[in-house]
């Protein structure tokens, strides 16, 4: 340890004393450097570009032949059910009831022959409505007159009742015979019977006629049923006289 810390300042004298490098051979050093990095070929990194991602490289091995194909049969078989809709724009016509428009044309034809019925019938008809007594729906007529909020409701108790009795008020605006024809054009009616201020208005019923339509099919209905319960029991006793016949008979010949 002593020879060391004794030759250590030796040592940085003589590196001291060193003379410093000439300029030229500095340069040659560089010069040296620069040829060396020239001749060097460059070596350069390049990135591989991205590889484009689809759909099937997503998709198993396993699944892949097989994914397309039924994709192909699933578009096949759309095109096949879904067929082309045609659009027709004419509206489409319902077919009415037979019964029904037999009731309504009997009913339109009552309707045409109300004026023309004579004076026995309006008589029989005023006789008939004069016997039900309470039993006869009654309106009024006031001076409001004869609106169209009164028609309807005349109207209403017409489809329902056929006979109406109306009693028009002193106070109802016009003459009494006025009052009466536009009681018959707005309601559809015909006057049967006529006391003082009260009248009595005719009006075919609609619903009635077809009330009295579904009564004659149901006791139709009930005369076959009838019958055929007849032929059924008269069959049945007539076989069973038949096969009673010949126990009969093998009885007399037995005691004979």
């Amino acid at each position: 340890m002593g020879a060391l810390s004794s030759s250590s300042p030796l040592i940085l004298r003589s590196i001291l004393r060193r003379p410093p490098p000439s300029a030229a051979a500095t340069t040659h050093l560089s010069s040296s450097f620069l040829r060396i990095f020239k001749t060097t070929p460059f070596i350069s990194i390049l990135t591989p570009p991205p590889l484009p991602i689809s759909r099937t490289s997503l998709i198993p091995r396993s699944l892949s032949t097989s994914t397309p194909s039924a994709i192909s049969a699933g578009e096949e078989t759309e095109t096949d059910v879904l067929p082309e809709i045609e659009i027709d724009d004419k509206p489409s016509v319902e077919t009415d009831d037979p019964v029904d428009a037999r009731i309504s044309s009997a009913h339109k034809e009552l309707m045409s022959k109300l004026k023309s019925m004579s004076v026995k019938e309006k008589k029989e008809l005023g006789s008939y409505a004069n016997s039900l007594g309470k039993k006869l729906k009654s309106q009024q007529v006031g001076k409001s007159g004869v609106t169209d909020s009164v028609a309807i409701a005349l109207v209403e108790t017409l489809e329902a009742n056929e006979l109406l009795k109306l009693k028009i008020h002193n106070n109802c605006p016009g003459e009494l015979d006025d009052v009466v024809s536009r009681l018959e054009e707005a309601t559809g009616s015909i006057v049967v019977g006529r006391i003082g201020r009260t009248v009595i208005i005719y009006r075919p019923s609609l619903t009635k006629l077809k009330a009295e339509e579904k009564k004659k099919q149901a006791m139709k209905v009930f005369l076959k049923r009838r019958a055929a319960f007849r032929n059924s029991y008269q069959g049945r006793t007539q076989s069973r006289g038949e096969s009673a016949t010949p126990s009969n008979r093998s009885r007399v010949y037995r005691r004979s």
